[in-house]
């Protein structure tokens, strides 16, 4: 369609779930996306309303997770098959941490104000999507992010449901306590060992395209 000729991008790129956009590709139809919707707020909508097993694999893998603590480390694990970004290829882009008495999930990637679209995907993926299915009490309680409040600030607490600080030290979300005991399910064998085998394929395919890009920009 328009956006996908805006971007320089094939009308069938996404034909094929394992295909992968660079950073700046996905950067450049994000905010295309929002130019031609209208919608500064498009991040936020889009984290929101997407399901994750929808994007990638590793929605899948977590969705198949006993706990939800067991989710959160396959995510990480897997964390470079869903985005590539500094501060996620380097090690672990998420981090559960206690701070002032209460557990937050901190996004520890490098340089997010760049990017900020990101950030609101995120806090879409995350908040909304976990609070629908647990909600009593509600997982996820509240957020901060480092950037200014934006002009369409009014949208976060409208679309997350919970109080977000701007101009924060951090990227985080403060979750409730009974993440770290949550079950989701019983553990799924016969669906989470192959999935996590195919990740784990893809991953190596994807460190083998790394390094070979790393050393022919050396040359």
């Amino acid at each position: 369609g328009v956006l996908m000729r805006r971007v320089g991008l094939p009308d069938d790129a996404f034909a094929d779930p394992d295909a992968r956009l660079s950073v700046d590709q996905f950067k450049r139809l994000m905010r295309e996306g929002k130019a031609l919707s209208g919608e500064p707020a498009l991040a936020l909508h889009f984290g929101a309303s997407i399901s994750f097993e929808e994007l990638t694999i590793v929605g899948l893998i977590c969705h198949a997770a006993e706990t939800m603590v067991e989710a959160f480390e396959q995510m990480n694990r897997y964390g470079r098959l869903v985005i590539e970004v500094e501060g996620v290829s380097d090690g672990e882009r998420f981090k559960i941490v206690r701070r002032d008495g209460a557990i937050w999930i901190e996004d520890t990637r490098s340089n997010p104000d760049e990017f900020p679209e990101l950030t609101e995907s995120t806090l879409g993926r995350f908040i909304v999507t976990t609070n629908r299915i647990f909600s009593d009490p509600p997982m996820y309680e509240a957020a901060e992010v480092t950037y200014p409040a934006p002009a369409h600030a009014d949208a976060y607490e409208e679309l997350l449901g919970v109080p977000v600080t701007f101009g924060a030290a951090r990227n985080a979300m403060r979750v409730h306590e009974v993440f770290l005991t949550q079950r989701i399910a019983p553990r799924r064998k016969y669906v989470f060992a192959p999935l996590t085998k195919q990740a784990d394929s893809l991953m190596a395919e994807l460190e083998t395209a790394s390094t070979v890009k790393g050393k022919v920009e050396a040359v």
